[in-house]
């Protein structure tokens, strides 16, 4: 019996120390992508939270007055959507072909393209717009 449990020991130890290739939840780099990703679906998903009454949602999929949950869901959603299209696209550049441009691709990608999008409708929902600069008599010299 003994003898037994140790040559299943032994056949498995071998196994495990197999060179095996790395995966998306051991690279540090991909996990700041997903902050960038986590980050403006938040800020879209907050702002949109916090609007207030008179401001209609133009977002199809919530309606022009979602309720939180459906906010929380969408985004959860939306969230592990994005997620697996990053994780894919991790994927899609291991292996002997690997080249850095396509690993730089790969980190940044989706969370661009999340932040542009993302972000961008919470700057709306947030009304953060840069207030345009207007002259007024006492910023003028000489008066």
């Amino acid at each position: 019996m003994k003898r037994a449990l140790l040559s299943i020991i032994l056949l498995v130890l071998p196994a495990s120390a197999v060179a095996r290739p790395r995966h998306w939840y051991t690279d540090k780099k991909w996990y700041l992508g997903e902050f960038f990703v986590a980050a403006s679906i938040g800020a879209d998903a907050a702002s949109t939270v916090q609007r207030t009454n008179r401001q209609i949602e133009g977002n199809r999929f919530l309606g022009r007055n979602p309720s939180r949950q459906k906010v929380i869901g969408v985004a959860l959603l939306s969230m592990s959507l994005q997620t697996s299209y990053h994780a894919l696209a991790w994927h899609l550049t291991v292996g002997e072909d690997d080249t850095r441009p396509w690993r730089i691709v790969s980190y940044t990608a989706v969370p661009i393209i999340c932040m542009s999008i993302y972000g961008t409708a919470a700057v709306h929902n947030y009304h953060l717009e840069f207030p345009h600069l207007k002259v007024q008599p006492s910023m003028v010299k000489g008066q």
